[in-house]
């Protein structure tokens, strides 16, 4: 139900259990790489790939945890196509454990990307 954004039909209302609970950094952050990769490729494509990754990673090593089953309705819900939140599963997870990613033929994210996001949630610009 949340990752279709269900509504109780007898009140008007979200149905219960139809909304995230994500932080407001993983929120922009997610949002910025829904628009950065291409939905076609399913995050197979190693350029998207690797987008995946460093956004989760940098979320992770600098503080921002989050709920994977939450990110991937958030996701369900804002365009990822099933195979990319089958795809976002599998990576959140790894990179909640600890696992590291080997990631050929792709820079990582800038360095500031993290205070970035950070300062968007403040509605700051960089």
């Amino acid at each position: 139900m949340a990752a279709h954004g269900a509504t109780d039909l007898t009140t008007g209302s979200p149905a219960a259990g139809s909304g995230t609970s994500l932080p407001p950094v993983v929120l922009v952050a997610m949002d910025h790489l829904n628009h950065l990769v291409n939905h076609a490729n399913g995050l197979a494509g190693q350029h998207d790939k690797a987008l995946a990754i460093g956004t989760l990673t940098a979320l992770v090593r600098h503080g921002h945890r989050f709920n994977v089953d939450d990110l991937c309705a958030w996701a369900l819900a804002n365009g990822f196509t099933a195979s990319e939140v089958e795809r976002l599963r599998d990576y959140s997870t790894k990179v909640l454990a600890g696992h590291r990613f080997q990631i050929t033929g792709f820079g990582p994210l800038r360095r500031d990307i993290v205070e970035i996001w950070e300062a968007e949630v403040h509605g700051e610009r960089t």
